[in-house]
């Protein structure tokens, strides 16, 4: 039963804003299941009321996944999402992990998980600080799709909004921020950006701690936000393809 409902879901998560209609072939290759093995899971989807055709014979989803979707949306809580990968994340790094969400010109931090070392980096749950400083903030701000920037530049100058631009356009492409004692002297982070369905990024994972431990394993640990940064994404309804391009 586990493996037909394996199956059953990787041919729903076939379908996207860009490709709202598949046909056999298609959900066959890209589910990676024999033409007669998706096609008996399609009648089942079908039976169900998941999946619709259409009179070219191709699928599309049902509207019934949407009373699904609208439950899910009213009981989502960001950090029952992430609040694991925190632990996880400061149990293999040794170092604090924390989750912040973007409020027009700042960023608040809205769960922690705090080293166990002696000399850590401790962030308030609550602390707020300004964009675009820190890693957190740089992040934010760099995948930012509201105008804030403009409101920034307009205090900064010609010469400092120059150079923040470049420094935001480096971070969409590296799809992370790294820092090294921007706001905290001795102190460095990196922040992933978390992609949501449909969504502006509105929220960000930072792993920071002491430079001389974060430093010497900066390459270590930005694999590792990366990756659970598109893990996450992924589980808040980023497509794969956004988060793949983005990180």
């Amino acid at each position: 039963m586990i493996r037909v409902l394996q199956r059953a879901l990787a041919l729903l998560e076939c379908f996207d804003l860009d490709h709202p209609v598949r046909s056999l072939h298609e959900l066959s290759a890209m589910s990676e299941l024999p033409k007669s093995t998706a096609f008996r899971v399609i009648m089942t989807l079908l039976e169900q009321g998941y999946l619709l055709q259409n009179s070219a014979g191709e699928y599309t989803l049902s509207p019934k996944l949407m009373r699904l979707a609208a439950v899910s949306q009213k009981t989502f809580q960001i950090r029952d999402v992430v609040h694991p990968f925190l632990v996880d994340i400061a149990a293999e790094t040794g170092e604090t992990m924390d989750l912040h969400v973007v409020h027009g010109l700042t960023r608040t931090c809205i769960d922690v998980v705090e080293s166990d070392q002696t000399i850590k980096r401790v962030i308030g749950l609550g602390e707020a600080a300004a964009l675009p400083r820190g890693a957190s903030g740089k992040v934010l701000l760099a995948f930012d799709e509201t105008g804030v920037i403009e409101t920034l530049c307009e205090e900064l100058g010609p010469a400092a909004c120059k150079a923040l631009r470049k420094e935001c356009v480096e971070i969409r492409r590296n799809g992370y921020a790294s820092t090294h004692g921007d706001r905290i002297p001795g102190a460095s982070a990196i922040a992933v950006p978390l992609f949501e369905h449909q969504r502006p990024v509105r929220y960000c994972m930072t792993l920071a701690g002491p430079s001389f431990r974060m430093d010497p394993r900066e390459e270590e640990f930005i694999a590792v936000m990366l990756k659970a940064g598109r893990a996450i994404s992924e589980r808040l309804g980023a497509a794969k393809t956004a988060t793949t391009t983005s990180q």
